[in-house]
């Protein structure tokens, strides 16, 4: 069938398949497995079932079993598998084999001897009855709540027939079933009827003949088939019973509760109490009472108490102890009877805990076959203490801070923050003396609870160190080294608990903006920080306060990035910095400089009326404004850029200033930047006398005929708008002065100096001669000796000009050079015997002659 016999099962069976042939594909091309190959290998399952095995190429394969399961013989059979084309229809081709399974079976013999009364014993006891069940079904049904009389059909562990309720013990049969029940013959034999199969069973003697003392339950083991043993005595399994009463030694074994370990560094002191009276089942007297401690006497001494052996021994008055023993054990020196018994210790070994409650246990009537063929028992008892542990529960704040105007710090999860815990001395396991850690040893690292807890639990005595070895983002490292000592001071308390409260500060970023005198905060900036991927990390607008940032992250390097400076300041190189790992404020200060910018004349004064421009490299403007009585501010500079200084209007009078290319400095001083603009002046002279001439109509022209400037002359040089240093222009005269000559237009150049530049334009006057002939009045002759005439501005003949002299040969006095204007020529000395004449003549000239 496919339920196991006994105890046995079917999981753990193995089975191979194997190529029976070369097996190729359909065109014989490709080869899968040549004949003898390893193709597959399967485990069965307590079902006795194993995984199919799929997608094998059609061919002729053989199965093997080559592990059979626990309690089953070997199946030797071969298995024959041919997977061959059916049809077109079908794509997969199945096969199943079905692998039995011959449990391990053998015949039981049961020889009962009888004891009376402890009388002696005797040859083979007739009519004894034996009820064989198998041990794991009669266990499962004490785990299901039945009693031991309800499993035998109202006998109890005395041999007593109870009454019980027949429903339950029906119950109980289902699940315990009796395999066979067999009788002694008269020479004592019993034998089954049937092979029993693999297993662990139980036999209890369910009827005794009158007189005779009923035997304790005991266990056997089928494990082998009666065919694998050769010797035909030994293919029966043989049982020889007798009535006497079952005894067995204590061992005391003392261990860790946690590891396992044994304690053999220090011994533990034990005492038996019997927990139910205790009988000699053959004279029914009470051996021990209920609560007794047990004593064995050996020789003159009688011991109450039983200490292990260990490293380090102490042993109480009226304790027995044997060196003989391993460490961590001992053996009561005398047996003790069937009963059931607790153990409670009376002196703990250092470094544990006392017990919770005693340690029970119990001297069953039932011999095991298996183990005790000697009939010497000894039951091991271990008994397990523990030791204390400590506990460190550490919580974990953030001192965030009230003064930032930015914080960074995400206190939702604390998770990353991580602590070592190390072992400041030898961590000694008080079980065997061995160090569990050494001192200095790193223990084990551990990270927060997101809402920032740690709990460690189980370290044992000893004194540790925990520190901080990594925090989140923004926080200052807590490198404080914190000592937590664990120290056992009574035997019950099992969990030491040190609370730790540990805080990290942030890091704190402290931003001004300031001028070069650093006395105050500059209001209006537009600043930026940047992290080292161009991130921005926060924006701000600075006023008279300095501006604070919680959390930026250590060792990380930032930029200090200015977007817009306040007006009249430039904008300053960005600042790169990093994070030191301090909660120290960390200072930045970021300096703007001014560029400033005078328009004066060649004598150092201010030049009011002039538009000036900055323009950057792209020729955009950048600043522009009309320049008065004050140096002005130039906005939008950014430090370590080139610019352009650019004239776009000239004040009046003055030349365009050349352009000057600057370079905003990266010094924190005030940079001055001064134009200076020259005057050209233009004199109207006469080339006579050098003095100025009024009413000339003068223009300048470039080189391209357009006109810069005209004016008409005056008394004073005039100062012409509209020149450009550098260039080239043309004076012309359109218009002369009354009395001059138009003279020749003058080319000139602006020069760059800083210098008044003068033109002097000089107009030669229109001149002309007059002639004086002395008549004589009679003879109406022209008369030729020596006489002078003068010639005056005034009427009055008190503004002498000059005086000329007579011309002998034709008897006339020249005039030269008279400009425009009007005359009066008297004679000043006549000729030889002449009178002077008092005449006056008035003489104009004009445009029009004389």
């Amino acid at each position: 069938g496919s339920v196991p016999q006994g105890d046995a099962t079917f999981n753990g069976a193995v089975y191979k398949v194997y190529a029976s042939e070369d097996i190729y594909n359909k065109a014989k091309t490709k080869k899968f497995y040549s004949n003898g190959d390893l193709v597959a290998t399967r485990t069965m399952n307590e079902k006795g079932e194993t995984e199919d095995i799929t997608n094998l190429p059609l061919g002729k394969y053989v199965v093997k079993e080559e592990t059979a399961p626990i309690g089953y013989m070997l199946d030797k059979n071969t298995y024959n598998v041919e997977l061959k084309y059916k049809d077109q229809y079908t794509k997969v081709i199945t096969d199943t084999k079905t692998s039995l399974e011959n449990v391990k079976k053998m015949g039981v013999h049961i020889f009962k001897s009888g004891i009376k009364e402890n009388s002696g014993e005797t040859p083979g006891l007739e009519g004894a009855e034996f009820t064989i069940k198998l041990n794991s079904a009669v266990e499962r049904a004490y785990a299901q709540g039945y009693t031991y009389a309800e499993v035998w059909n109202g006998i109890d562990e005395n041999g007593n027939q109870v009454k019980v309720d027949s429903k339950r013990v029906a119950e109980a049969q289902v699940i315990a079933p009796s395999y066979e029940t067999i009788k002694t013959d008269k020479d004592g034999n019993a034998y089954t009827q049937k092979n029993l199969p693999y297993g662990k069973y139980i036999v209890k003697e369910t009827k005794t003949p009158t007189d005779y003392e009923t035997a304790v339950d005991f266990t056997f083991s089928i494990t082998d088939d009666e065919s694998e043993i050769k010797e035909i005595a030994k293919k029966t399994k043989h049982l020889v019973v007798n009535n006497e009463q079952l005894e067995t030694y204590i061992k005391l074994i003392k261990k860790d509760l946690k590891t396992g370990k044994l304690v053999t560094l220090n011994s533990t002191t034990f005492e038996i109490k019997a927990t139910k009276d205790i009988y000699d089942r053959a004279t029914k007297k009470i051996l021990f009472k209920k609560g007794e401690s047990i004593s064995q006497k050996i020789g003159n001494t009688t011991y109450t108490s039983f200490t292990t052996n260990a490293d380090n021994i102490v042993v109480p008055d009226s304790s027995f102890n044997s060196k003989n023993d391993d460490k961590a054990t001992i053996t009561t020196p005398l047996k003790l009877p069937v009963g059931s018994y607790e153990i409670t210790e009376i002196k703990v070994p250092t470094g544990f805990l006392q017990l919770d409650k005693s340690v029970t246990f119990e001297i069953k009537n039932v011999k095991d076959y298996d183990t005790d063929k000697d009939g010497d028992f000894i039951k091991e008892v271990v008994v397990k203490n523990e030791q204390p542990t400590g506990t460190i529960k550490l919580d974990k704040t953030i001192a965030l801070r009230e003064d930032a105007d930015t914080s960074l710090i995400d206190t939702s999860d604390l998770s990353g923050i991580e602590f070592k815990l190390s072992a400041k001395e030898n961590i000694i396991d008080m079980a065997d003396g061995s160090v569990i850690y050494k001192k200095g040893q790193e223990i084990k690292k551990y990270n927060l609870t997101k809402d920032g807890k740690l709990t460690i639990t189980n370290l044992p005595m000893g004194t540790y160190e925990i520190v901080e070895t990594k925090t989140l983002d923004g926080l200052v490292l807590n490198t404080t080294k914190y000592e937590v000592k664990f120290e056992q001071k009574d035997l019950t308390t099992k969990i030491y608990e040190t609370k730790l409260d540990i805080s990290n500060d942030t890091t704190l970023v402290e931003f001004s903006k300031t001028d070069i005198t650093g006395d105050k905060e500059l209001i209006g900036a537009k600043l930026t920080v940047l992290d080292n991927e161009n991130n921005i990390i926060d924006t701000w607008t600075s006023t008279e306060k300095t501006h604070k940032i919680e959390g930026l992250t250590i060792v990380k390097e930032y930029t200090l990035k200015e977007e817009i400076a306040p007006e009249g300041y430039v904008v300053a190189t960005s600042i790169k910095f990093t994070i030191k790992d301090t909660n120290e404020i960390q200072k930045v200060n970021m300096i703007d400089k001014i560029v400033e910018m005078s328009k004066v004349d060649i004598a150092g004064d201010e030049v009011e009326g002039a538009t000036i421009q900055v323009l950057d490299k792209d020729n955009k403007v950048v600043d522009e404004w009309v320049s008065g009585k004050e140096p002005h501010k130039i906005k939008n500079l950014v430090e370590g850029k080139t610019y352009t200084l650019h004239e776009e209007i000239v004040a009046d009078s003055y030349v365009k200033a050349t352009d000057i290319e600057f370079i905003v400095t990266t010094d924190k001083e005030t940079q001055k930047l001064v134009m200076i603009d020259k005057l050209v002046e233009i004199t109207k002279t006469d080339i006579t006398n050098g003095n100025e001439l009024e009413g000339a109509e003068l223009e300048v022209t470039d080189e391209d005929g357009n006109t810069i400037d005209k004016w008409t002359s005056t008394k004073e040089p005039h100062k012409v708008k509209g020149l450009e240093e550098g260039k080239t222009y043309i004076l012309k005269e359109t218009t002369a002065p009354y009395g001059y000559e138009i003279t020749e237009e003058i080319k000139f150049t602006v020069t760059t100096d800083k210098e008044t530049q003068k033109i002097e334009m000089k107009d030669m006057p229109i001149l002309k001669n007059v002639k004086v002939i002395k008549i004589d009045t009679e003879t109406k002759e022209v008369i030729k000796d020596k006489f002078i005439f003068a010639i005056y501005e005034d009427p009055e003949c008190t503004k002498l000009i000059k005086e000329v002299k007579s011309n002998s040969e034709d008897g006339t006095a020249l005039f030269e050079e008279l400009r425009y204007g009007t005359y009066y020529i008297k004679e000043i000395k006549a000729p030889k015997d002449y009178e002077l004449s008092n005449k006056i003549v008035k003489v104009e000239i004009n445009d029009k002659g004389i």
